[in-house]
This record gives C-alpha cells, structure tokens and sequence, in this order.
C-alpha cells in the first residue's frame, strides 16, 4: 500500500499514460476517496480517456454470450461489459466497445490437459477490450 500511494504522488513524466494514477485509474480515484489524499496537478490519462469515451458514454449493459455445448470453453456461455456511447464512429451497436475477463489457454494443450488446467485454474485470466461484433458472430 505505501509504494502505491508513493508511486501516486510521483510527478507525471513524458508519457501520462505510464504514470501509475493513469494505469490504474479506478484504484487512485477509489484511494483519494477513502484516505483524502491532496490534491494533486491534474494528470490527463490520454489513452484511458480515449478508451473509455467517458463524455460520451450513455450506459453501461452485462450481456450474456450464448453457451455452445459442444465446446467446453463455452458450456457455460461468456459474460462481458458492453458500453453505449453517441461517438459518430460508434453508431451501430456492433461497434460498442466491451470489456471481456477471460482465460487464455494454449493452443497446444490436448483435450486433457485443457479440461483439467481449465477446471482448476490452470490457465491466466487477462481483461480484454474489444469491439461487439467480435463476441456476435456464428
């Protein structure tokens, strides 16, 4: 907790987007919150802001992908964040950015394996942003 406070109160360097308050921008808001910490110089996030579109963001939606039960990666279906937003180039609903929690398994793993490493953590889970039609296909 005390280098991530202390990495918070570091000034901003060439790039804002590496600085810690902008890659981990919930936990710093969250932080300054809870510990009233000072205010500090205002830092732009360019990258984060460009992401999530927050002046144009409309509402949020949970959806639920549709389970397919012949693989067992998705007997259960998948869950992902969909954001709606009034940006021009993001009109149409396929084009709504979201935000997935996945595992990422290894394309070398055989059937077994796979099910095993699956079923009991075996595999990393990483976030991943990406546009709707890539979840809203046959």
């Amino acid at each position: 907790m005390d280098a991530t406070l202390a990495s918070f109160l570091e000034p901003v360097g060439e790039n804002p987007d590496d600085h810690p308050r902008c890659r981990f921008t919930a936990r710093y808001h969250w932080l300054k919150e809870q510990l009233a910490l000072p205010e500090l110089q205002p830092g732009a996030c360019p990258g984060f802001e460009y992401w999530a579109n927050l002046p144009a963001a409309q509402g949020i939606s949970l959806v639920f992908v549709s389970a397919f039960l012949d693989n067992p990666a998705s007997l259960y279906g998948h869950l992902l964040i969909k954001f709606h937003t009034t940006v021009s180039h993001f009109d149409h609903f396929l084009f709504s950015p979201t935000l997935n929690f996945g595992a990422v398994s290894d394309p070398e793993d055989g059937a077994i394996e796979y099910a095993v490493r699956g079923v009991f953590g075996g595999y990393d889970g990483v976030f991943s942003d990406e546009r709707f039609y890539n979840f809203n296909h046959i």
